[in-house]
C-alpha cells in the first residue's frame, strides 16, 4: 500500500523534516493501515480477475471489460481498474496520457507474481 502511495509517502516525509514533528506522518501510516484492513475480499477477487484477463498482452479499458463481462464503465474503473493500480499490480502503457484513446494495460512485475 505504502509503494502504490510512493510519491503521498515521500511528501509527508519531506513535511515532517519542515516542519519538526512526525505527526503528518503517523496519520499518514495509520491511514495506510486503515486501507489495507478494510480492502475486502470482494475487490481481491475482482482484481485476481483482472490479473488474469491480462495474462497474453496489454489490453485497452474496453477488451478487459468484455472478458470480464462487464458492461458499466464507472464500475469497472472503482472496483476492478483503480484498486489494481494503486495496487501496483497493473500499469498503464501509455501513463504520460492516462485518457489517450490508444491507452492499454499491463501486468506489472508484482502482478504477475
Amino acid at each position: 500500500m505504502i509503494y502504490a502511495r510512493q510519491a503521498d509517502y515521500y511528501a509527508v516525509l519531506r513535511e515532517c523534516g519542515s516542519v519538526g514533528h512526525s505527526t503528518a506522518f503517523i496519520e499518514f501510516i495509520l491511514q495506510v493501515i486503515v486501507d489495507t484492513l478494510t480492502t475486502s475480499d470482494q475487490v481481491t477477487d475482482q482484481v485476481k480477475k483482472l490479473l488474469r484477463a491480462l495474462r497474453q498482452e496489454p489490453k485497452s479499458a474496453a477488451s478487459l471489460m468484455k472478458a470480464l463481462g462487464l458492461s458499466h464503465r464507472p464500475s469497472f474503473r472503482k472496483r476492478y481498474l483503480r484498486p489494481a493500480l494503486d495496487a501496483g499490480l497493473i500499469e498503464m502503457t501509455k501513463p504520460e496520457t492516462p485518457n489517450a484513446t490508444d491507452q492499454r494495460y499491463r501486468r506489472t512485475a508484482k502482478g504477475r507474481r
